[in-house]
């Protein structure tokens, strides 16, 4: 350090604390401290200390620091004098000098401020450390996804598939196929003469209004039961609307478990919004700036372009058509979506809107819990011998057949104000889009004031990656089921013990939909047979009004009959019956024939393999396949050990004095215990593997039990159990 030097240590200077020692070295200005000529230092320095001049003439913040008479005051044994220093300002300045002690308590000082920022850092370094372990495992399991479209094909004359590599053909068959998706619920009900003009579904908010005060009634004929049924759902009386406001704090706050990779719009990112303080101007700002849209229904124009990111869905078809279109807005546009679909969730779960048999996208509720509840109602169809027909089936594109009438008037009766939804509506019908390949994005758009230069229809389709999406399907598809249930259709079963009924239109789970029809205690098979066969036209109706249309493809949607037969003092599942024909309409609006299987056929639901007759062969092979292609790609791998271990996830049963009882004997456990999303449990000896030993076991179904279960026994098993960095 330059002793001459008169500018301050910046680790000597308090930012933050008014009450730290020593006052005196916060208010230095070093453009008004002088030095008198022909002081000297050099005594000063041999003992030790450093010498500084600090401006003293207007520091408000040395009135807590006490002098004596004469201007000396002493200052963790070091000294300070005054004097006055004639110039053209004539500023008084004072002379402190300091012993090698205070600079010491000084610097302990400054490192108990920066040991919050240490922790921090350190924190910081871990998180990507635990980052880097579970990137490198995930590429090592070859659970990666592809990359970008680096070469679209193309049918031409013939049936022959050729190649396209060149960037700007590439993005013109793209594009073109993007805006088949975008207008292809062209053929529904609301996006047709008469309902097209009398209900203005081409961006009509003022009339969109007035539907939703019953002032438009549908014409007294030629209007589907479907159509009708919704229309009636939509005109009914609804809760009042909420308030859209915030604070910077809480919008902020609705960053902080975002991505900073998350894909978005050139531009502000993810991460640009994460590292704004929301106590700033800035962050005041900022959040003002994105409410104000909400409140006002104005949409700004930077929000109004997209880049449609296209992603192979599989390798050996690259049409465009067959691509995976992930839509990438403003991040800040996105933002609002996302809080729009967090609101509307919100005021349906409380004001019970949304459909019991709905459970994608609602909080307390997964994928798993709905297969269970599938098979515990196959398991008691076979158990009391009820005729049934499962029919599980498919929407095809959910989010992009929105059609944007049917997404204004839900966000409407889920609370959201008409400027909210207006914004969120008018944005997507605006949207300019551009096209990103590997090859970069595209100089060119489609859509935004091209939809009506061309004099066509205004497109649909809320799109992939739109913050709002799976909020905004529930609420939509919600009524749906609640129509079916109310008209009698789905499951229909009374408990043995509480004496409840038990109502189930179908299982929906976001685009999956299975529909189970029971018979009731008058109805046989045909009856069972023909209901189902109403339902599922109901059903197409329904979603049809929407936008949507059922995947009637054999690998999306089926049909299986669960008939019982007494044969030779057994009942039996009766095979299928090629007479009997479900049918339904497809997305062109032509009536096929879907796919019966067989009782003993598995198919897979929400990633699990289950059979109408209850045969779990299938979910063991595939399980098994699973873990034979785990094991394959993890053996042939660099990994390390230790990320293998948190690969795994497993650790050795341990106790606070190790792995052994005070007898010795080693600590084991041998019973089959697992928890299932801590809602059930199952204690027994069912092994996944065969053998000739009796299997006894019980499953527990409900969370409370689970819960005592899980605190009591399995949590302090594992906290005794699994070592940080060894397992």
């Amino acid at each position: 350090m330059d002793l001459d030097d008169q500018s301050t240590p910046s680790f000597l200077i308090d930012h933050d604390d008014e009450n730290s020692t020593p006052p005196l070295i916060r208010n230095t200005h070093e453009s008004s401290t002088t030095q008198k000529q022909g002081d000297s230092t050099n005594d000063n320095n041999s003992a030790g200390t450093i010498d500084h001049e600090f401006d003293y003439s207007s520091s408000d913040d040395h009135s807590n620091v006490e002098t004596d008479d004469e201007g000396s005051l002493d200052l963790d044994n070091g000294t300070a004098t005054r004097s006055e220093t004639e110039g053209p300002d004539a500023e008084s300045t004072m002379r402190v000098t300091y012993n090698a002690q205070s600079s010491a308590n000084l610097l302990l000082n400054w490192k108990k401020r920066m040991e919050p920022l240490a922790i921090h850092l350190h924190a910081l370094k871990h998180i990507e450390k635990v980052r880097n372990n579970f990137n490198c495992i995930k590429i090592h399991e070859k659970k990666t996804r592809g990359g970008g479209v680096s070469v679209v094909e193309k049918i031409v004359e013939g049936g022959e598939r050729i190649r396209i590599p060149k960037k700007e053909e590439i993005e013109e068959e793209i594009s073109r196929a993007n805006q088949e998706k975008l207008l292809q619920a062209n053929n529904t009900p609301l996006r047709e003469e008469p309902l097209l003009s009398l209900l203005g579904e081409q961006g009509d908010f003022d009339r969109w209004e007035q539907i939703l005060k019953g002032a438009i009634k549908l014409p007294s004929t030629g209007i589907e039961e479907g159509t009708r049924l919704w229309y009636e759902v939509m005109t009914s009386e609804y809760p009042d609307e909420i308030e859209i406001e915030w604070t910077a704090e809480e919008y902020f706050d609705g960053w902080k478990k975002m991505k900073e990779s998350t894909g978005c719009l050139p531009g502000w990112t993810f991460a640009h919004m994460k590292s704004i303080k929301a106590d700033s101007k800035a962050g005041e700002v900022i959040s003002l700036l994105s409410l104000i849209p909400l409140q006002i229904g104005y949409v700004p124009e930077e929000w109004k372009v997209g880049i449609d990111s296209m992603i192979p869905k599989k390798t050996h078809n690259l049409l465009p058509s067959k691509l995976r279109l992930i839509l990438l807005l403003d991040c800040r546009f996105n933002h609002n979506n996302k809080y729009i679909g967090k609101k509307l969730m919100e005021f349906g779960e409380r004001n019970n809107l949304l459909a019991k048999e709905q459970y994608g996208s609602r909080k307390g509720k997964s994928a798993i819990q709905h297969d269970l509840n599938k098979r515990l109602v196959l398991d008691n169809i076979r158990l009391n011998k009820t005729p049934a027909i499962y029919c599980a089936n498919d929407a095809k594109s959910c989010y992009d057949r929105i059609i944007f009438m049917v997404a204004y008037l839900t966000m409407r009766r889920f609370g959201i104000p008409a400027a909210a939804a207006k914004c969120t509506i008018t944005g997507l019908i605006e949207l300019k889009h551009y096209i990103r390949t590997v090859h970069g994005d595209s100089t060119t758009y489609y859509g935004g004031d091209k939809w009506v230069k061309d004099g066509g229809l205004l497109p649909h389709g809320n799109g992939q990656g739109n913050g709002d999406g799976p909020g905004l399907w529930a609420g939509i598809s919600s009524p749906l089921m609640i129509i079916l249930r109310s008209l009698g259709y789905g499951i229909l079963f009374r408990s043995s013990i509480s004496d409840e009924l038990m109502q189930l239109a179908a299982f929906g789970f976001v685009d999956d939909m299975d529909y189970i029809q029971t018979a009731l205690w008058h109805e046989n098979e045909q009856d069972v047979f023909e209901k189902t066969q109403k339902g599922m036209v109901l059903w197409e109706s329904l979603l049809r009004t929407t936008g949507g249309a059922i995947e009637t493809s054999e690998t999306k949607t089926d049909w299986v009959r669960i008939f019982f037969d007494w044969d030779k003092g057994k009942w039996k599942l009766k095979k299928k019956d090629e007479n009997l024909k479900m049918r339904v309409r497809n997305s062109t609006g032509e009536e096929v024939v879907i796919k019966q299987l067989e009782p003993t056929d598995a198919r897979e639901t929400l990633g699990v393999m289950q059979s109408a007759d209850g045969d779990e062969t299938a979910q063991v092979t595939k399980l098994t396949s699973k873990i034979d292609k785990w094991t394959d790609n993890i053996w042939n791998s660099s990994i390390t050990r230790t990320q293998v271990r948190i690969a795994i996830g497993v650790c050795f049963l341990r106790n606070k004095i190790g792995n052994r009882w005070v007898s010795n004997n080693k600590v084991g456990l041998h019973s089959k215990f697992f928890i299932v999303d801590d809602v059930c449990t199952y204690v027994g000896s069912q092994n996944l593997y065969k053998f000739d030993l009796a299997e006894w076991g019980v499953a527990i179904d409900s969370e409370k039990k689970t819960f005592e279960i899980k605190s009591q026994l399995w949590d302090p098993m594992w906290n005794a159990s699994y070592l940080d960095g060894s397992d």
